[in-house]
């Protein structure tokens, strides 16, 4: 007996497509990554670990300040008139590195510009000033993505194996997943989810440590990222020009 297969489907015109998807015999098999080893090496990250980002926002003007080196950032109030902002210390190297920036990323910048502080952490440094920013309105934080299957995607779970169509493209062809690629494609399937958190649920489910299965997660989700089958969920932002006092 071939036993029961659920389908997963947005719309009923979908099951058309899907159906004889179902059926063919020699469908597109997306290999899974490798349970790896320890002494195997590992590959470089598709994705970087989930850290929120940060991202300068939108403002009137900037004026550079000399002796001491500041920064000058006129921003906008709701409601009000535009408000200055003068940037000192390692502000100003933040400010202008903040384009979709990690606190790593941004530390590295401050360090490049300045230098490292004497007595006292560079990270800390740039974290206090980063929390001072986004509470100034002058930082936007983004967090990480969340990946979930996409909606224009039918698949099946059936004889431990996945079989997926892309709906949207007429000529598309079904793929199958086995393995550890189908264990992926189960948890992304299971509800939005942040990189991390995928790579220790694909870790418990086939038994080895986090370490070994992280870059080999991460490559294959990207695979199916640049194949629109995964796609992220809107990220959480924080606008702290929204709490910006008067």
């Amino acid at each position: 007996m071939g036993g029961i297969t659920r389908v997963r489907y947005r719309d009923a015109a979908d099951l058309a497509a899907v159906l004889p998807a179902l059926a063919h015999p020699d469908p597109r098999w997306i290999d899974p990554p490798p349970v790896p080893d320890a002494s195997r090496p590992q590959p470089p990250r598709a994705y970087e670990d989930d850290a929120p980002s940060y991202t300068r926002v939108d403002v009137v003007d900037t004026l550079e300040l000399r002796d001491p080196e500041r920064l000058a950032v006129l921003s906008p109030v709701r409601g009000q008139e535009a408000k200055v902002h003068v940037l000192a210390g390692v502000a100003p190297a933040i400010w202008r590195a903040a384009v979709g920036a990690s606190v790593e990323a941004l530390c590295e910048a401050a360090v490049a510009e300045y230098g490292v502080p004497a007595g006292a952490s560079a990270s800390g440094v740039v974290q206090r000033a980063v929390s001072e920013l986004v509470g100034a309105g002058l930082l936007r934080r983004s967090e990480a993505p969340r990946w979930s299957v996409c909606p224009d995607v039918a698949w099946a779970d059936r004889e431990g194996r996945v079989v997926l169509l892309d709906v949207r493209e007429p000529a598309a062809q079904p793929a199958a997943l086995g393995g550890s690629a189908s264990v992926i494609w189960r948890e992304l399937a299971a509800g939005a989810v942040a990189t991390s958190e995928l790579v220790a649920r694909v870790a418990r489910a086939v038994g080895v440590e986090e370490e070994l299965v992280d870059a080999d997660v991460r490559t294959f989700v990207a695979g199916l990222v640049e194949a629109r089958l995964v796609v992220p969920r809107a990220s959480t932002e924080i606008d702290s020009s929204d709490l910006t006092d008067p």
